[in-house]
């Protein structure tokens, strides 16, 4: 199955005069409360997975910031682990229309002040880095400017035995990720979509995403 990482649109027509996306901020203290507590960093989102989004406060409110419309795939503040966009009911029918596994997505209902529209904050769990095949990942000291020098760590351990800062140029993961339409491996950015969710996103006129083809945020994925 092919994948595309997904970013939030730098489209003009779509931003206006605006250099940031299309923005909401949560304004609920007891859902800030509680992610901060149970998600404020990786290890309490690894630890708490199984249970953060079903024990999530219900009733969060949200407000557009400096826009006069919505849109589809909107950024969201504050921000959390694992929780990458807000999203409209279009995104949520795609979605359940395509049998996406729950397993790799959760969606949570927000109220946005001035609308009535019906929008989710949109999570993808993080996939540990212990899921990566380190001898076929590739990666780059993050403040290294030199162009072409990469290191390869041949295990976990000594992956996470480094000594500096690195980014991801290419991430391989388990065999058993490769029919996954949702993916979010933990040392990338922009999480990935797979080809069928591309098209029903371009079918039903998504607005607010664009696929990362290269630059800063772009990771290649493969799998083992």
């Amino acid at each position: 199955m092919k994948h595309y990482q997904l970013n939030f649109t730098h489209d003009k027509r779509v931003r206006g005069r605006y250099n940031d996306p299309h923005t909401i901020d949560i304004v609920s203290k007891e859902y800030i409360k509680y992610m901060t507590e149970k998600n404020g960093d990786m290890f309490l989102h690894l630890d708490n997975q199984e249970t953060l989004y079903e024990e999530m406060p219900d009733n969060i409110e949200g407000k557009l910031y400096k826009r006069n419309n919505v849109i589809d795939y909107m950024d969201v503040r504050p921000y959390y682990i694992g929780q990458v966009a807000v999203v409209s009911n279009k995104i949520k029918q795609i979605f359940e229309r395509l049998n996406v596994s729950k397993n790799e997505y959760a969606l949570k209902k927000i109220s946005i002040k001035g609308f009535e529209d019906e929008f989710y904050i949109f999570f993808i769990p993080k996939i540990n880095d212990t899921e990566f095949v380190y001898p076929k990942c590739i990666f780059a000291k993050r403040y290294d400017n030199a162009e072409g020098i990469t290191t390869i760590f041949n295990s976990f351990e000594e992956y996470n035995n480094r000594t500096d800062y690195y980014k991801s140029k290419k991430v391989t993961l388990k065999s058993n990720y490769k029919d996954y339409d949702i993916l979010f491996p933990r040392t990338i950015v922009c999480p990935y979509f797979s080809e069928r969710i591309i098209n029903a996103f371009q079918q039903e006129n998504v607005v607010g995403y664009e696929i990362v083809k290269g630059g800063m945020y772009y990771t290649e994925l493969d799998f083992d």
